[in-house]
């Protein structure tokens, strides 16, 4: 399903549908929209905190609020076991955990990807930015289903490249999409060790619709959810192009 939704908080699922994996990366309030600083890049544009209305709060009291809203929804259409993984910034993760534990949820451990390529600063006074964090937490008692490859237990770090080349998902003229993609390799990941083939993923605040593309790839089904039409828009071609099934609109 690709799902037009104004909110998470109006989402109701399709026949019922509740899921066992839940992926969402809504917005961090990460923007500084007085920000902008100039940077050779080609196309030449200026560099800029500033990622959009979508990212703007009040305050971040307003945001913590709406956080919560976000958690209490998704853990109602939760299955009785599952799992959330949610990505935040490390700005807000501990009071994050604390809305989401008072949505139900429960801290199960967090996740870093940490990106082997990460943007150049400006200046010479502080260090690159090159992690992103995700908490995971539970409802139930879900299980991983681990592969311990040479007896090995996975670790909670995934190492890669920031998403660039094919994987990217452009504009006509070559600018990304969604400056927020996360990395397919390590989504996968998640859907292999949370989740069985033929069981339902959500992919809250779909953006680019990743979370969707790599459920479909492992042989899940996928409900994406995303309330701008242009990234539905974006999505509906990426499935076509990269999945080669059939998608069912609501």
């Amino acid at each position: 399903y690709l799902v037009v939704c104004q909110s998470v908080e109006k989402f109701r699922p399709p026949d019922g549908l509740t899921f066992p994996l839940i992926i969402a990366d809504p917005p961090w309030y990460i923007s500084d929209p007085g920000h902008k600083r100039k940077r050779e890049v080609r196309p030449k544009r200026p560099f800029t905190k500033d990622f959009g209305p979508w990212d703007t709060f009040k305050s971040e009291r307003a945001y913590l609020i709406k956080c919560r809203q976000w958690l209490q929804s998704l853990y109602e259409v939760a299955a009785p076991d599952a799992w959330l993984f949610f990505w935040c910034s490390y700005r807000y993760i501990s009071k994050i955990l604390t809305e989401a534990q008072r949505a139900g949820w429960q801290d199960h451990t967090f996740y870093i990807w940490h990106k082997t390529n990460p943007l150049p600063m400006f200046g010479n006074n502080n260090f690159l930015q090159c992690i992103e964090m995700a908490l995971v937490l539970t409802k139930g008692n879900p299980r991983f289903r681990f592969s311990k490859k040479g007896g090995q237990q996975p670790r909670n770090l995934f190492e890669s490249p920031q998403v660039t080349g094919a994987e990217r998902v452009k504009n006509h003229d070559g600018s990304a999409v969604n400056l927020a993609q996360k990395s397919l390799g390590l989504t996968g990941l998640w859907i292999r060790w949370a989740s069985r083939p033929g069981d339902w993923v959500l992919d809250a605040f779909a953006g680019t619709g990743t979370a969707t593309v790599a459920a479909l790839q492992l042989g899940c089904h996928a409900c994406a959810v995303e309330k701008d039409l242009s990234l539905t828009q974006q999505i509906q071609a990426r499935l076509i192009r990269e999945c080669q099934g059939a998608i069912r609109y609501g």
